[in-house]
């Protein structure tokens, strides 16, 4: 085992190897049926799709967890990015089963050593993230053309009921928007101590577990949060018009806790 992969180069590595090749696969297979209106191109298309990430996504896991040191922030992020289950979880075919299982084993011996933390000097001994002006301008942006949109229905085309409803309720998310524009109070203070955010007061790293950034889906929508467990309970909050991605903060929850890991460790 050389060890020689980052995380984030095995991360990248299977979403080239399978996530990308499987999108292009169903892809294919629903211009497939609406240009042929086969009834077996679907079930073919997707057993193609399924056989595929079966025998890839075993290729990727032996060969990442073999490369990489730090597995457990790997499995980790690895079920973050969709590429595998849950730990433990493995899915092979039954005539391969034997030969990849007996890799397998040897891999989870990694799994009872530490993850060692290399610190990125570059963060520097706090981090205090705001709403972002960016990402609020374009929806406030659509909403003012919605309003303004309702606001032509009422008074030229005499549609007070429709006009109207659109009027107010992009006049009310314009309202919203515009709050989180001009909204300049701090909504997470991340440090080696802990983290502090504006609906949970402050926590020690050593009264947290389970900090993460999870994505959720809403019909065509993503929201990503920030969730963690502490002692006065569990924080779950909305980190999608913050000034910070979800792989940034990631990152700061790992150097942060990594930090206070070590400073604890010194005394």
């Amino acid at each position: 085992m050389y060890e020689t992969v980052s995380v984030d180069e095995a991360i990248s590595k299977g979403h080239k190897m399978i996530t990308y090749p499987v999108i292009i696969i169903v892809v294919l297979t629903c211009i497939c049926f609406y240009l042929t209106n086969n009834e077996y191109a679907i079930p073919i298309g997707f057993g193609i799709a399924l056989v595929y990430w079966n025998v890839f996504i075993t290729k990727w896991r032996l060969w990442a967890f073999d490369n990489v040191r730090n597995v457990h922030e790997l499995q980790r992020r690895a079920v973050y990015a969709k590429l595998i289950w849950a730990e433990g979880t493995i899915f092979i075919f039954p005539f391969l089963r034997k030969s990849i299982q007996e890799k397998w084993n040897l891999i989870l011996d990694k799994f009872k050593q530490k993850d060692i933390f290399d610190d990125d000097v570059s963060i520097p001994e706090e981090t205090i993230i705001y709403y972002s002006k960016i990402k609020n301008l374009f929806p406030i942006a659509i909403m003012l053309a919605g309003a303004g949109g309702g606001f032509c229905l009422v008074f030229y085309k005499d549609q007070y009921l429709l006009g109207g409803g659109c009027f107010l309720v992009c006049g009310y998310f314009v309202y919203d928007s515009f709050k989180k524009e001009t909204n300049t109070q701090p909504q997470i203070i991340i440090n080696e101590k802990g983290i502090k955010t504006v609906s949970s007061e402050f926590a020690k790293w050593e009264d947290i577990s389970g900090e993460m950034v999870i994505e959720e889906h809403y019909r065509r929508s993503t929201s990503y949060y920030l969730i963690y467990t502490y002692n006065e309970g569990r924080e779950k909050l909305e980190i999608t018009n913050y000034n910070i991605s979800q792989k940034e903060l990631e990152n700061l929850l790992r150097i942060y806790r990594g930090r206070s890991i070590g400073k604890k460790n010194n005394y």
